[in-house]
């Protein structure tokens, strides 16, 4: 059931068909036990594992016709606010409300489980609040967080009248929710006084336009027959006419208004906060100007990314990796691959650059603008999407390796490889390569086999090196092919298939003393050797790898202190240390 239907529907006000007005007690039917075993899924899956849509219909069945549950009421309102966003939540808030305010004293659980009836209330606090990390207050959607802000207080309220002072904490859901709502009174404020003074200035213009000029009255003749007629001067005598005056509205409107002075907010506080999501707003909509009238002209690029991510100051909050802000993928990941293989890239641009706006950490919508780019031919905007993107994970690396909370990486092998490849490739852990003496066609290799392997194609890109590989003289040669087809397999999100050739090149390496004989190698070998074997890298764990981590880590040091810091760091930031 959609939320429009229950905002008309009254859910949480009408009664339960019968006797009893609020239902009975249905914590022990079947349907109940449905409902519970699918929300049930979030705690061994995750969110996305769970069927929103069914657990909405059952929901509002049971609420409809069987029952009066603030639990279930709670558990419908996630699953609206997964479905609808902010409009979803309002209208489970709603329901809820609705509830507390008709069935008070018969509702469940009853009354004499307070605790309970909190609990079920703060479990929408919780999960809510979270989704909120991702929302920022537009223009489009200031008018819905002012109206969730006025129903979650109004909520609060009315349940600690009607628990005689209980309180419950609805603390996650508000914090960012005030936030939000200081941004967005801003927002329409704004907003009206642009209107104002539009309307303002479209009055001034009709004036003006409808003003006519009023001829000078001439003078009455005298009524006395009695008196001589003036004397007739000559025409020719008669000085010309001067030309008639402005009118006043008219001359007013050929003058424009001075430009007003522009307001500094003070450094810090709620001012600040409510200029600069003004600010990224407007940015946001003259870049969708830009990319409209000409979608190879830089600047969209440039502008929208300089602004994306201000809110970001850290990032998300994880747990092993995992985050808890809602999936993006399940709904437009379909789309996104549609049009990733429609042969459009225009429409495929324009997708994901508005997507991208609402989704900040979703690196994916980011790869495949700059696929369409340069499908284009726009090579000048691609550069500039590019250096913008990069900045951004400079200053915050351990975004790449996050998840949202369904389990699905803010960043796919693909676009894991991009970033290594064409973002990052002048620095960082990871990035690089071991290609001299690999002869001048390695560049070209290389990159056509990473092409095959970002599209999924890890097989192909693998023989492509397999094939330079063989034509290659000397054992040299050979060992740094085997070494950049292990890269390749580490980038792709294969990182089993990479150690067990890394494994195999590390006895080669010590074999033959490589640390000696060349070091360069023997530190981008071991470097990598680390990176797979860390606690995150999605590898079997092996028993002999915690020795030989510190084998690999007291080789890199002693070979090159500069790398073994920087993937120290690498690693902290990521989480993998």
């Amino acid at each position: 059931m959609a939320s429009q239907d229950l905002s008309s529907s009254g859910l949480g006000r009408n009664p339960i068909p019968g006797a009893d007005p609020a239902g009975e007690n249905v914590r022990y039917e079947e349907e109940f036990t449905r409902l519970e075993d699918e929300i049930g899924k979030m705690q061994s899956a995750g969110p996305a594992a769970v069927d929103w849509p069914s657990v909405a219909s059952m929901a509002s069945a049971i609420l409809s016709n069987r029952s009066k549950d603030l639990l279930v009421a709670s558990w419908l309102t996630i699953a609206l606010n997964r479905e609808e966003g902010l409009r979803g939540l309002i209208a489970g808030i709603d329901v809820i409300q609705g509830i507390v305010e008709t069935y008070w004293d018969d509702c469940f659980p009853p009354i004499k489980r307070m605790r309970a009836r909190v609990g079920a209330i703060e479990w929408i606090a919780e999960r809510a609040g979270t989704s909120l990390a991702d929302v920022t207050a537009t223009p489009d959607n200031a008018e819905g967080i002012v109206q969730l802000f006025d129903a979650v207080d109004s909520l609060d309220r009315t349940f600690s009248e009607k628990a005689d002072g209980v309180q419950v904490n609805l603390g996650d859901l508000l914090r960012p929710l005030r936030n939000l709502k200081r941004d967005a009174d801003f927002m329409i404020a704004e907003v009206a006084k642009k209107a104002a003074a539009v309307a303002e200035a479209e009055a001034a213009a009709k004036a003006a336009a409808t003003a006519e000029v009023v001829p000078p009255t001439e003078a009455a003749a005298p009524e006395d027959d009695s008196l001589p007629a003036a004397p007739v001067e000559p025409a020719s005598a008669a000085p010309p006419a001067p030309p008639p005056a402005a009118p006043p509205a008219a001359a007013a409107a050929a003058v424009p208004p001075p430009v007003a002075p522009v307001t500094v907010p003070a450094a810090s506080g709620p001012e600040m906060d409510r200029a600069i999501n003004t600010l990224r707003s407007n940015v946001v909509a003259m870049a969708r100007a830009i990319r409209s009238a000409s979608p190879g002209d830089p600047r969209s690029y440039q502008l929208l990314r300089s602004v994306l991510w201000l809110p970001v100051q850290a990032p998300p909050p994880d747990q092993d990796g995992r985050t808890m802000l809602p999936d993006p993928t399940r709904e437009l990941g379909p789309v996104l691959a549609t049009l990733a293989g429609a042969g459009d890239p225009l429409k495929l641009l324009e997708f994901c650059e508005s997507n991208a706006v609402d989704r900040l950490f979703w690196l994916d919508l980011h790869r495949h603008s700059a696929s369409a780019l340069g499908a284009l031919g726009h090579t000048a905007a691609l550069e500039a999407l590019q250096g913008q993107t990069a900045a951004f994970l400079k200053r915050f690396p351990k975004v790449v390796g996050l998840a949202f909370d369904g389990g699905t990486a803010f960043a796919d092998a693909a676009t894991r490889m991009w970033i290594t490849d064409d973002l990052m490739s002048s620095g960082g852990p990871g990035g690089g390569g071991a290609g001299d003496g690999l002869g001048a066609d390695f560049a070209e290799i290389r990159s056509n086999a990473r092409a095959l392997a970002a599209k999924g194609n890890l097989g192909d890109a693998a023989v492509v090196f397999e094939d330079a590989r063989n034509q290659a003289v000397g054992e040299r040669s050979r060992f740094l092919w085997d070494l950049e087809k292990a890269r390749l397999c580490m980038d792709a999100g294969r990182p089993g298939l990479a150690m067990s050739l890394l494994m195999h090149l590390d006895k080669l390496s010590c074999k033959f003393s490589l640390d000696i004989w060349d070091p360069s190698v023997c530190v981008d070998l071991t470097t990598m050797l680390l990176r797979g074997s860390s606690p995150d890298a999605g590898t079997e764990a092996d028993p002999e790898w915690a020795v030989l981590r510190r084998e690999w880590t007291t080789r890199l040091s002693r070979l090159d202190m500069r790398a073994a810091v920087e993937l120290g760091e690498f690693s902290v930031q990521a989480g993998t240390e």
